[in-house]
């Protein structure tokens, strides 16, 4: 693993000095190093997608070859796998939970524990080799003192850069009046090492978090994902079918929060996968409801959010995006049904349509039966066992 420094060079008039030659010079407290951790990877985007993961040398078992049967595992922090779940494993597969992950057969990790693990801070770092050209540019174009140099090389040294990534950069400073070419200079280097091939996110690893790391990706026991437990569990749960939906809606919208709760707490223990359609379905349209219920933040619940994440968050029935939304993540899913798509298109011509050419249309009508998807998404339907 690399280690990333940032190292920043002040054009501040404090931070230059003019020569008998009338040239501006960086002086040697023009530059500041920081340690920021171990660099791990570039990204376009924030977290940390499975194709840097693996880069990174961590590997998964296979979830469709996996068997949990008579497994003993070890739980990283920063889980939502609920205890309740947990005591169904050791009922119905003879699973063992211990806290010695050198005796486990199977490590269960989350999202979350990489999402804490590293770190991702913008301004992509280069090689090292860049930063020295910058430096030797700097050099042969005679603007830097020999305070400067001195410094350069002792950073060098004392921080053994040759190895290392660095992010380079000059940080903008008010009321500078002199040195003007020898800054438009450097900060034409220091754009020219960042173009193209650079992304803009580093995926850092902190120093706190290297043994936690190392203990992941060093192991050859299988590692999988809390999620990929639940959806073991999940199969031995009760499944909510669709001529359900109505009668769970309607205690989600009581004005009795212990109703609410109750409902709440069914879908939270149900098989998810098998009722996707009426469990996202209400989560996504009637969020709100959910938020105001006395199980809100138990552990049960909390893995039901972090399943629905995506359908998470107040949504506006009136809008035709909530609803183009709502199908286009059922599809992402692989949960597109006949019965989500029929809700959905009962929800949009009473709250949208309606007033336009529905029922309450004043000149245009246009028939609910005519309302239907767009046929290149009909291939995207599925039909549960």
């Amino acid at each position: 693993m690399k280690k990333r420094y940032d190292i920043s060079i002040y054009t501040n008039d404090d931070n230059i000095v003019k020569g008998k030659d009338g040239r501006f010079r960086l002086k040697g407290s023009a530059f500041n190093i920081s340690y920021t951790g171990y660099w791990m990877a570039h990204s376009s985007r924030l977290g940390v997608s499975k194709e840097l993961k693996k880069a990174m040398g961590i590997s998964f078992k296979n979830k469709e070859k996996f068997s949990i049967q008579d497994k003993i595992i070890y739980r990283f922090p920063k889980l939502d796998l609920p205890r309740q779940k947990v005591d169904l494993l050791k009922e119905k597969y003879n699973v063992k939970v211990i806290r010695d992950p050198k005796k486990a057969n199977v490590h269960v990790v989350s999202e979350k524990l990489f999402e804490n693990l590293f770190e991702s801070l913008w301004n992509t770092s280069v090689p090292f080799k860049d930063f020295f050209n910058v430096l030797d540019n700097l050099k042969k174009n005679d603007y830097l003192t020999d305070s400067a140099l001195s410094v350069a090389n002792e950073l060098i040294k004392q921080y053994e850069l040759t190895d290392s990534m660095i992010r380079l950069w000059s940080p903008y400073t008010h009321g500078s009046s002199n040195g003007d070419q020898m800054r438009d200079f450097l900060v034409e280097n220091i754009s020219n090492i960042s173009i193209g091939e650079r992304n803009t996110i580093d995926v850092v690893l902190p120093d706190k978090n290297v043994n936690d790391f190392l203990n992941i990706k060093n192991s050859n026991i299988d590692t999988v994902y809390d999620t990929d437990i639940t959806e073991i569990i999940d199969k031995e749960l009760a499944i909510i079918n669709n001529t359900e939906y109505d009668n769970i809606l309607k205690m989600i919208m009581s004005s009795d929060k212990d109703n609410r709760s109750l409902a709440l707490e069914m879908l939270a223990n149900c098989n998810i996968n098998k009722s996707f359609d009426v469990v996202s379905g209400i989560f996504y349209w009637e969020y709100d409801w959910l938020k105001d219920t006395t199980n809100w933040n138990t552990v049960n619940v909390k893995a039901l959010r972090k399943r629905l994440s995506k359908y998470s968050g107040g949504t506006n029935n009136h809008n035709i995006y909530s609803y183009n939304n709502y199908i286009n993540y059922l599809i992402e899913d692989k949960q597109l049904t006949e019965f989500a798509i029929n809700k959905t298109r009962e929800s949009l011509y009473k709250n949208v349509l309606g007033s336009l050419v529905g029922d309450c249309a004043e000149v245009f009508n246009v028939k609910f039966d005519n309302l239907t998807l767009k046929e290149k998404l009909i291939e995207n339907i599925i039909i549960h066992d």
